[in-house]
């Protein structure tokens, strides 16, 4: 079985279990819950996680039982395994890593003057620095430096 014919036979036992029909899931469209359902959908996250909050419960969930489904583990088991692996990571720091992440901002960063940003490109350039670096320096994007040093060179 599949993972997405695990997570089919999870959603449809759950929706059914809560006697609700496909048409209820009305977040998503018919052919996509019908897809859903037979395990022919590749679910992105989004859609997961409304038709977890649907059906009452998190998308987390919702993956660990599909996962359970198909590999035949336990779902008592595979809490266990995930507990240890989390606290192997809080030991490690990656949960407070990720918990302390920025919020990144979709689109192109805010900068008071690129043009003035981007005169500094070709010095940072000379010094060695990649156009990523450079990019993530002076708050534009690795296609602007690229651009403006292009732009320069011509």
């Amino acid at each position: 079985m599949s993972l997405s014919e695990a997570l089919a036979a999870v959603v449809r036992a759950l929706r059914q279990s809560r006697k609700m029909t496909q048409d209820d899931l009305t977040v998503i469209g018919r052919r996509a819950r019908n897809r859903i359902e037979r395990g022919n959908a590749n679910v992105t996250m989004e859609t997961l996680s409304s038709v977890a909050s649907l059906l009452e419960v998190d998308a987390a969930l919702l993956l660990l039982l599909a996962h359970s489904a198909q590999s035949g583990e336990s779902v008592e088991a595979a809490l266990k395994r995930i507990s240890s692996k989390l606290d192997a990571l809080k030991q490690d720091g990656a949960i407070e890593a990720i918990t302390t992440l920025p919020a990144r901002r979709a689109g192109r960063p805010a900068s008071p003057d690129v043009q003035q940003a981007l005169e500094r490109a070709p010095l940072l350039k000379a010094a060695g620095m990649s156009n990523s670096e450079i990019a993530q320096e002076l708050g534009v994007s690795k296609s602007s430096v690229q651009r403006f040093l292009t732009k320069r060179s011509n």
